[in-house]
């Protein structure tokens, strides 16, 4: 890159055709030389990228992201939603008017889908008459499910601050162990468990309007941990049974 930046700078200053034109060529090649490389810098690294992380969907959309120059979306504070073509300017009227909408909308995509003429048995195959059972837990296990949260993730409403969990897990693993093993003996998954923080995010348009709104759901880290353990055994469940791969039937 210097030489090629000397070459052009050379080119500028002088004056004869002849020398300029030899100098031109020389910078020429030079630069397709540079730009040659610099292709397949990239290539090379967006490969390498992709193939350290194709099990991690995050790090996966960062590396597309930067390809098709994608910036994320910085957050606002919504000051104005319009429910029913009334405007509503306090927060906690704006939150009710999203939770209305949200939890009425399965219902309304739900009417959109066009009924089957089939029954639901006429797609399932040969029926499978393995027990499913779920194994207890160890705090091995769980060790190993908070050691790979990340520190920059929100923890969820109720919860412990995912780097304290982290830093104290030795303390916490077997008061947890004891609680999920007897969620999954008793089939009981806990209440306080099932709460959510959603969060609006702006997609396009008209930003007043909730439809315009994407819902994130931040549950708890403890909730995260609950999904691995069973998480865990029904995969090696579908593995065992050979239900990994989904098989044409109609």
């Amino acid at each position: 890159m210097k030489v090629c930046d000397q070459l052009y700078k050379d080119f500028l200053q002088k004056k004869k055709p002849i020398i300029r034109d030899d100098i031109f060529i020389r910078y020429k090649r030079y630069r397709n030389m540079i730009i040659s490389l610099i292709r397949k810098s990239k290539w090379k690294y967006y490969f390498d990228y992709f193939t350290e992380h194709n099990t991690n969907i995050k790090k996966t959309w960062e590396g597309i992201r930067q390809l098709v120059s994608i910036n994320k979306k910085s957050s606002f504070t919504i000051k104005l939603i319009n429910e029913d073509n009334n405007p509503i300017t306090d927060n906690k009227k704006m939150a009710n008017a999203f939770n209305n909408f949200y939890s009425n909308l399965g219902n309304s995509i739900e009417q959109k889908i066009p009924k089957s003429q089939k029954c639901y048995s006429s797609y399932l195959n040969t029926p499978i008459y393995s027990t499913f059972f779920a194994l207890p837990c160890d705090e091995t296990e769980i060790k190993a499910i908070i050691s790979n949260f990340g520190t920059k993730k929100a923890s969820g409403p109720y919860s412990i601050p995912t780097n304290l969990l982290k830093e104290f897990s030795n303390l916490l693993t077997y008061p947890l162990k004891i609680i999920i093993n007897k969620s999954l003996t008793e089939g009981i998954f806990p209440t306080i468990l099932k709460t959510a923080q959603v969060c609006p995010i702006y997609k396009k348009s008209d930003k007043t309007k909730c439809i315009n709104y994407r819902p994130i759901s931040l549950l708890l880290n403890i909730t995260k941990i609950f999904e691995r353990i069973m998480y865990n055994r029904l995969e090696k469940y579908l593995e065992k049974n050979n239900l990994t791969t989904l098989k044409n039937t109609i």
